[in-house]
């Protein structure tokens, strides 16, 4: 469930063609290669036997995603230990002139409530990445949180969802935005929930 997708631009990719891939996930990550003709989709079949097949260096390649934390004793009998929990969203940062530079990034839904968290790699073919930390704690109106994330005009913003508008529960949810500021290292600081986003209007 809940897909992501990157275009690797030829300039970028090891081949110098331009390869698509579509990440997903619930319990476990997975990601494949995609193949477009036309109005065709399909999974690329990687070794060309004529099958699709999963697990690692097949057709679906499972993501190992190193260094999340255990949770806690009391939590485990909600999560079954479950650490990568959900919706997956793949990210890159760009530069002023619009030229894609240093780690990938892999947004996702962590632990039980969900919090956000991310890991970085420095190839998206890897399957490897290490987790980078918590960047926005469980919501207090909504048990779980997805994310987007994107550039736009020099800036990174990203997308979550809670329920803090009147009437808004777990599954009636609202679209939030912050913008993301980078560590030196590439690192990202920490998110804060807020109740005016970007505009600093409060709405009804």
């Amino acid at each position: 469930i809940d897909p992501t997708a990157w275009i690797e631009e030829a300039r970028y990719s090891k081949d110098g063609k331009e390869h698509v891939y579509m990440g997903w996930g619930n319990t476990y990550p997975w990601m494949c290669e995609l193949e477009i003709d036309g109005e065709d989709i399909s999974v690329k079949d990687q070794d060309g036997d004529g099958k699709i097949t999963q697990g690692i260096d097949k057709d679906l390649w499972y993501q190992d995603i190193s260094g999340i934390p255990e949770i806690a004793a009391c939590d485990k009998n909600m999560s079954d230990m479950v650490t990568f929990t959900e919706a997956p969203y793949l990210y890159r940062r760009q530069d002023a002139d619009g030229n894609y530079f240093g780690d990938y990034y892999l947004f996702y839904a962590t632990h039980w409530r969900e919090e956000m968290g991310y890991a970085r790699s420095t190839d998206i073919t890897s399957n490897k990445w290490t987790h980078g930390g918590v960047i926005m704690e469980p919501t207090a109106t909504s048990d779980t949180n997805h994310t987007a994330i994107f550039n736009f005009q020099g800036h990174t913003y990203f997308i979550y969802h809670n329920g803090s508008l009147a009437a808004g529960t777990g599954q009636r949810r609202v679209t939030c935005v912050e913008e993301v500021f980078f560590h030196e290292d590439g690192s990202i600081q920490y998110i804060q929930e807020t109740s005016t986003g970007l505009t600093g209007i409060a709405s009804r």
